[in-house]
């Protein structure tokens, strides 16, 4: 049983309506909300996402309220859960009378204020999320790796692991990456890792990518003319292009849940001034039909090429589409 399947065993296993998810291993957090959210069924009504440093009683009291649709279970997230000022606390307690079977709520903490919460409820799960050792990193790094069919020599891991260290976020971020990169290749080496892990290389697709979110049709086509002379696929661009249109997924889903900028660049570790300009552009610009519109795109795209079509055409028609 690796990480995360412990812990959502632990949550299968809970018997009180209060769980607290404690640490500083934010990252696993997430991970293990996700897999819990897949459970959940119809979302709309099964799940609810709040922070602790704004919430709002009635809307929290409609949803406890409200019976489970097409599942057994319910969720309610209350993320910085140590935010949460005492008189809260005690309208939540009151909401706790006669809480139905179905609910659980879980609350995540990332500092030492747990003990604050017994004013909820007496009856409380802990789940502990400590910061993983550096061979626990690794020995998931592998795992995830093999779930899609990858290898990494010793020398890549170490390179991966240290570019990204105290950073989880980042270091699954740059593992999707190479898994878009690399779909080929079942063993990823210390060259996978120098050429798709540091943005800013010398073949470099993020500067065309770049250039396309800063909707700069020109520039992109001259970067891909230099692109495509230097001998990089077009396979390769379809697959770093979809990682990126997910992790533009992920900052537009967590903006709307009030985070800001700033903490998701740092989070995801993007410190180049024009992808950030660009991100904050395209999150403010893109609705989540277009997302959805861009990714079939591509994936359509890829169709396309592998029939037969002529690349340069076809790749610049879809430039022109998405500018």
């Amino acid at each position: 049983m690796n990480y995360i399947e412990e812990k959502l065993f632990r949550v299968s296993q809970s018997k009180t309506p209060l769980i607290l998810f404690l640490g500083k291993e934010s990252f696993f957090k997430e991970e293990v909300l996700k897999k819990i959210k897949e459970s959940a069924k119809d979302t709309s009504f099964n799940w609810k996402i709040v922070n602790g440093e704004e919430l709002d009683i009635h809307e929290i009291s409609t949803f406890i309220s409200s019976y489970s649709f097409f599942s057994s279970k319910k969720f309610l997230i209350i993320k910085n859960g140590e935010k949460v000022l005492l008189p809260k606390l005690r309208e939540i307690k009151n909401l706790f009378n006669g809480i139905q079977d179905s609910l659980k709520v879980i609350v995540t903490i990332e500092g030492k204020n747990e003990e604050k919460w017994k004013e909820v409820s007496p009856h409380i799960t802990r789940i502990n999320f400590p910061s993983l050792k550096d061979w626990e990193i690794r020995n998931w790094v592998i795992e995830k790796l093999k779930e899609e069919g990858k290898e990494i020599t010793q020398q890549a891991l170490n390179l991966l692991v240290e570019m990204n260290r105290e950073n989880m976020y980042s270091l699954n971020s740059e593992i999707e990456k190479l898994l878009s990169y690399s779909f080929e290749k079942r063993r990823i080496s210390l060259k996978e890792i120098e050429k798709v892990c540091s943005e800013g290389k010398k073949v470099s697709l993020y500067q065309l990518i770049l250039f396309l979110l800063l909707k700069d049709i020109r520039k992109a086509m001259i970067e891909w003319e230099r692109l495509r002379l230097s001998g990089v696929s077009p396979f390769s661009f379809i697959g770093l292009f979809t990682w990126e249109l997910r992790r533009i997924g992920s900052f537009k889903e967590e903006i709307e849940e009030r985070k800001n900028f700033f903490t998701l660049f740092r989070k995801y570790n993007i410190w180049n001034k024009r992808l950030q300009i660009a991100y904050q552009s395209v999150i403010r610009r893109w609705s989540w039909e277009k997302i959805e519109k861009i990714y079939a795109s591509l994936q359509e795209l890829d169709i396309k090429l592998k029939n037969g079509y002529p690349v340069s055409p076809t790749l610049e028609i879809f430039f022109y589409r998405l500018v």
